[in-house]
């Protein structure tokens, strides 16, 4: 299931913690500075592999660590898509990750300097 980082041919930390079912480790790479966006070589994000394996926990230490809900995989693929509309934990993952990828949609369409701490003119 893990990750390979394109090109390299073994895993990023990212996806060892992913793989591993590490709670905190992905946390802890993306806070060193690992990319939250990262894919394996055939194009999946770390979010799509977290949403497949349904790893509830990993799903929200990637979205808080910036990764996009947006991203497509291949053939146009949506995170949200690769959860398990059957199972308890593929449903929640599927409906997080659409309310976090509609806020992005709706946070682009406002603009910059739109969101909550954005200076107000007079």
């Amino acid at each position: 299931m893990g990750a390979d980082l394109e090109g390299e041919g073994k895993r990023s930390e990212l996806s060892k913690a992913l793989a591993r079912g590490l709670p905190g480790g992905v946390e802890r790479g993306i806070r060193s500075g690992l990319d939250p966006n990262e894919r394996d070589r055939k194009g999946w994000s770390l979010l799509h592999l977290a949403a497949m394996s349904s790893r509830e926990w990993a799903v929200e230490e990637l979205l808080e660590g910036g990764a996009d809900p947006g991203a497509r995989g291949p053939g146009g693929v949506l995170p949200e898509e690769m959860a398990d509309p059957l199972s308890d934990s593929g449903g929640r993952i599927r409906e997080r990750l659409a309310r976090a990828r509609e806020r992005q949609e709706v946070s682009a369409a406002a603009g910059p300097g739109s969101g909550p701490g954005a200076k107000r003119g007079l």
